[in-house]
């Protein structure tokens, strides 16, 4: 069994910039401590975990990430679409229009790619009316 890399992300509450590292919460503040033990202010409802895995370009994939998902898992249902990266029920997996479309695995027929996030790019999960 392979290890992953275990690390966060938050924006920066000042300059609005995504910072990665370790993250710390205490009654005051959120910090995600970054390399050379650089500590920094982040807003802690943007804070999510990095899956281990990344998308077909080689980006990373965190909680929060909007991902288009296509899938050929199954010929009889096809999957085009965009989802949100959730941690449920001890895993990572996505969420389309409230029904649960795949877990992420290392294995299995999908290709992923990160398009976004739901605290700068909400309007990329609209549902269809």
């Amino acid at each position: 069994m392979e290890n992953r890399e275990i690390k966060f992300r938050g924006l920066n509450r000042s300059s609005k910039k995504w910072c990665y590292g370790y993250v710390v919460v205490d009654e005051k503040y959120c910090q995600i401590w970054q390399e050379g033990d650089v500590p920094v202010i982040v807003d802690p409802e943007t804070v999510g975990e990095y899956t281990g895995l990344k998308d077909k370009n080689g980006k990373e994939i965190y909680e929060g990430d909007i991902v288009n998902i296509k899938s050929t898992y199954s010929t009889d249902t096809p999957v085009d679409c965009n989802a949100t990266v959730l941690f449920r029920d001890g895993r990572f997996t996505t969420d389309y229009h409230d029904l649960q479309v795949c877990g992420f695995t290392r294995a299995g027929n999908w290709e992923g790619e990160v398009i976004g996030n739901i605290y700068e790019n909400p309007e990329l999960l609209k549902k269809e009316e």
